[in-house]
């Protein structure tokens, strides 16, 4: 007999479910759409705002290594005119003279190599911390907006 019951209980509260829910929604979803939209609509400029700024750090690293490269370019420039110039004195000068001399130029070189090497890469850690940085803030305002719009 409790079987019956049961089943006679949960008939009935799905039939006041249902009437509840046919009269409820048409009222329930003008409201959720009106607060739905808006927040999409701000969901979408974020992003686009965050896109915005996330190439904005792209374009300035880009042109930080830019700058570097060229700074590179002519200081290799530099370095050949001074080897240059390093091969005519060894041609005067003793040939124990001359290697300590290149290898001085070489140390010089590979030195400043390596510092811009650091700018560099120095740089491009920047400019991936930044990224990182912006990605984790969208992500909290997105799941900030989805919080808002489950309420």
């Amino acid at each position: 007999m409790s079987l019956l019951e049961n089943s006679a209980k949960t008939t009935v509260m799905g039939i006041a479910i249902g009437v509840g829910l046919a009269v409820t929604l048409p009222v329930i979803v003008p409201i959720l759409a009106s607060i739905i939209k808006p927040l999409t609509k701000a969901v979408i400029k974020e992003g686009l705002i965050l896109y915005k700024t996330g190439q904005e750090t792209v374009t300035e690293a880009k042109e930080a290594l830019e700058d570097l490269v060229a700074e590179t370019k002519s200081e290799i420039a530099a370095s050949a005119g001074a080897a240059a110039a390093t091969k005519k004195l060894s041609k005067k000068a003793s040939k124990k003279v001359a290697p300590r001399q290149h290898k001085s130029i070489t140390k010089t070189i590979m030195d400043e190599g390596k510092a811009l090497y650091g700018k560099g890469k120095d740089a491009i850690t920047e400019a991936k911390e930044t990224m990182e940085q912006l990605v984790e803030e969208a992500k909290s305002e997105i799941a900030a907006a989805s919080a808002a719009k489950e309420i």
